[in-house]
């Protein structure tokens, strides 16, 4: 993760290295275990602890959500099978707790898109580069061979991922509003589109 040429993430990889090395220690001479048994333990420790202004650990950031079993076992503990369904029962309640305490992150799958095209739709397709003085959508093109996340559009030479699609108005009604003795409005009627 070093950059050379970029002495301000060095010092964070090194930061973060002495951080490692300092859990490694510590929980080398408590247990008496080689380090690399001890590195998930340690890396663990390091995910889970909340650090900087925002109280936020790294595993928080990435997930959206807490560690949940932040504690260790008990150095003394009974025998593994005596244990294990308990912390496998609590471990379930934990997660179902938290599901419905905590809110999910939203699925990004579910934004954006078109997720039942079939050939023979009409779709419009989102310029990835526009213009200053260009629409946004291009087209009505006409689909030609889907898959899951893509579609190839007829007159167009690449496979358009559906993201970047959506399905073209059927029809655009346009009325006319007097807004004044001289000033005429024109509005268009807001056209169905199926999602």
């Amino acid at each position: 993760l070093h950059i050379p040429y970029h002495p301000q993430s060095s010092g964070k990889v090194e930061r973060a290295n002495g951080l490692l090395k300092a859990q490694l220690t510590k929980l080398t001479l408590e247990t008496r275990l080689s380090w690399p048994t001890l590195l998930p333990l340690a890396l663990t420790r390091l995910r889970a602890t909340p650090r900087g202004p925002s109280g936020l650990s790294p595993f928080e950031l990435l997930y959206g959500r807490p560690f949940l079993i932040n504690h260790s076992l008990p150095a003394i503990s009974p025998p593994l099978l005596s244990y294990l369904p308990y912390l496998t029962l609590l471990r379930a309640l934990l997660r179902a707790h938290a599901d419905t305490v905590i809110p999910a992150p939203s699925d990004h799958a579910s934004e954006g898109g078109i997720r039942d095209l079939s050939p023979g739709d009409q779709v419009l397709l989102k310029s990835l580069r526009p213009d200053s003085l260009q629409t946004l959508w291009t087209g009505p093109y006409t689909v030609v061979l889907t898959t899951p996340t893509a579609a190839k559009l007829l007159g167009h030479s690449a496979w358009v991922h559906i993201n970047n699609l959506k399905r073209a108005p059927t029809e655009t009604n346009w009325t006319s509003q007097m807004a004044g003795p001289t000033k005429l409005r024109l509005v268009r009627a807001p056209s169905h589109i199926p999602s």
